[in-house]
């Protein structure tokens, strides 16, 4: 939802359906679907007699999540490079050029947007039934937006020359090589996450890392 990516709703807040529904101009059918995808993605968590709040992490949980994330995606990766089809390459050099015009035109909503879509082609090319599972379990979406809202233009560059090695990788069929590359990208996102939001003294309290 646009309320919670913008910020107008905080970590921990209530999430009514009646009041969303009132607000957004909506049925309570597709506010509570709404939240019911939210949740599944790890964004919303229903808890008893308070119904839906939005999750709050903290930096113990960031950094946990991050380490998960660096253990799984290169194997994802490395599977990707053995697995690899025409078909797949060619969708991840559209999502390059798309993501590419995104950086251009500094449209962060779009980057986080087509970066997931592209780490996603990774994980499906894996050639495992059980990574994406496990993956789709560590990866929380507003933590990704948060990383890109926080990325300088030189940060932006650096993750597109991650991106565009690791097609390379796998176009090659390299699995070593894209398991580096994709471990080197998940941690230098990690690196700018924890290193930047809470040395700006924002450790005190939980972030919905939006």
């Amino acid at each position: 939802m646009d309320l919670i990516r913008d910020g107008a709703i905080a970590p921990g807040d209530s999430l009514r359906e009646s009041s969303l529904a009132n607000e957004l101009g909506v049925s309570r059918t597709p506010v509570r679907e709404s939240l019911r995808r939210l949740a599944a993605e790890g964004i919303v968590e229903f808890l008893p007699n308070r119904g839906s709040t939005l999750v709050a992490y903290d930096r113990d949980d960031v950094a946990e999540l991050f380490t998960l994330r660096a253990l799984l995606e290169p194997e994802a990766a490395a599977g990707a490079a053995v697995h690899r089809a025409d078909t797949d390459l060619s969708l991840l050099n559209e999502l390059l050029t798309e993501m590419d015009a995104a950086v251009a035109s500094r449209d962060r909503r779009a980057m986080a947007q087509l970066n997931a879509e592209f780490h996603g082609a990774i994980v499906a090319m894996s050639g495992s039934r059980v990574l994406p599972e496990l993956i789709n379990l560590v990866t929380r979406k507003p933590i990704v937006q948060r990383t890109y809202n926080r990325y300088s233009d030189a940060e932006l560059e650096r993750s597109q020359r991650h991106h565009r090695e690791l097609v390379e990788a796998i176009g090659e069929g390299n699995s070593s090589w894209a398991h580096s590359v994709m471990r080197v990208h998940i941690e230098a996102a990690r690196s700018l996450y924890l290193g930047d939001e809470w040395q700006r003294g924002s450790s005190d309290g939980p972030t919905s890392a939006l």
